[in-house]
């Protein structure tokens, strides 16, 4: 007689920490009142083939309040490696047992529940090992893929690259002859250039007005809703329409803007708003801005998810002084405010140190290329 078939384990891997470099702490920001990951655990829930949620998140101190909320909206969790995120996935996968991994970014609160089941049930049946929505169009279906923890155990065993070990499924969607890939179509009502992830302010500001007009209490957005609600409302969809995608692969870039006093007004503070916007969303460079006590007048770069450093009212510009802010933001590239008395000399030394300083009005593509080849440094 034929043993009957094991049913395979199938838990959502919320992928999620605070330590995010471009915007900070974005899976606590507010959405209609609750958290972003309290709505992507309400959204998962929503799925008809979920045994578990888990909020996988890593060992940094500071992920210990992702732990917590897990707890208290009665969902699994596990901290692991921070950097390593497939072995942090292999880890929840051993932990509760899961044959099929349902891997979820934290920063997507608009994913589609009728999807998540669709390519479950086309893992289930032994019909693939991967299936993401088809990557050869633009859609709003982002934020959600489903793959078998065997074949997860068969990257790790393959390959030691950290572009592969920090970006879960690269190596599956590099090497399609490797393994079975389903892309799970996207009907036409679907498609176009939405954004639907959370990088940067534009984005967070973006979702915060659907959510705002569509969401109510205990009742889920309905993603094909919210994309017909975005087409009668361009004006939202403009909102991060210009923001662009980081590369898996590439290196994360680095600035530091050193600031004095006044900053925060008139046109420098024009000037800096332009420069910062362009540089994060654009380039997908993070920020830190230094500058004199008190910072509260750069709240709203700081809202952005700019680190803020505060330099003591009364700062000399030393190299002891500019050393010390490059090495705490890990920054080779430093833009300063013209109002600061920094001469030939210290640009000079700077230069010898590795660190390139140039003043605010230098033009944004050069300073973009020049983050590029710094961080490939």
């Amino acid at each position: 007689m034929t043993k009957p078939k094991k049913k395979p384990v199938v838990g959502a891997v919320i992928q999620a920490r605070l330590g995010s470099s471009r915007l900070p702490g974005k899976v606590l920001l507010p959405l209609a009142g609750k958290p972003v990951l309290a709505h992507v655990v309400e959204r998962l829930r929503r799925c008809r083939r979920l045994d578990r949620i888990v909020v996988a998140t890593s060992t940094a101190p500071e992920d210990a309040r992702l732990l917590k909320l897990a707890d208290e909206l009665g969902v699994d969790s596990f901290a692991g490696s921070e950097n390593d995120v497939l072995a942090r996935f292999l880890g929840a996968a051993d932990r509760f047992g899961l044959d099929i991994v349902v891997r979820i970014c934290s920063d997507s609160p608009l994913l589609d529940w009728v999807f998540i089941d669709e390519m479950i049930e086309r893992l289930a049946a032994g019909r693939a090992d991967y299936s993401i929505c088809d990557e050869s169009l633009r859609h709003g279906c982002e934020g959600f893929e489903t793959v078998t923890a065997a074949a997860l155990r068969r990257v790790a065993a393959l390959t030691d690259d950290a572009v592969n070990h920090e970006h879960v499924t690269w190596y599956i969607r590099r090497h399609p002859d490797e393994f079975r890939i389903w892309h799970h179509p996207v009907p036409r009502e679907m498609r176009g250039p939405y954004r639907m992830s959370m990088d940067v302010a534009a984005d967070y500001e973006f979702m915060r007005r659907i959510y705002e007009a569509l969401y109510r209490p205990g009742n889920p957005i309905d993603l094909r809703a919210a994309l017909r609600w975005l087409k009668r409302h361009p004006e939202v969809m403009a909102h991060n329409a210009h923001v662009r995608q980081k590369p898996a692969e590439d290196a994360t870039r680095r600035m530091l803007f050193i600031l004095g006093g006044g900053i925060a007004t008139g046109r420098r503070k024009a000037r800096l708003a332009a420069v910062t916007a362009q540089l994060a969303e654009n380039h997908h460079v993070v920020l830190t801005l230094a500058a004199p006590a008190p910072l509260a007048a750069l709240a709203d770069f700081g809202a952005r998810g700019y680190r803020l450093l505060e330099l003591p009212a009364k700062f000399r510009l030393t190299r002891a002084v500019v050393s010390e802010l490059a090495e705490r933001c890990r920054a080779r590239l430093l833009v300063y405010d013209e109002a600061l008395p920094v001469g030939e000399n210290l640009v000079a030394w700077l230069a010898g140190q590795g660190i390139t300083a140039l003043p605010l009005a230098t033009r944004i593509d050069r300073l973009a290329k020049l983050a590029r080849a710094a961080a490939q440094k």
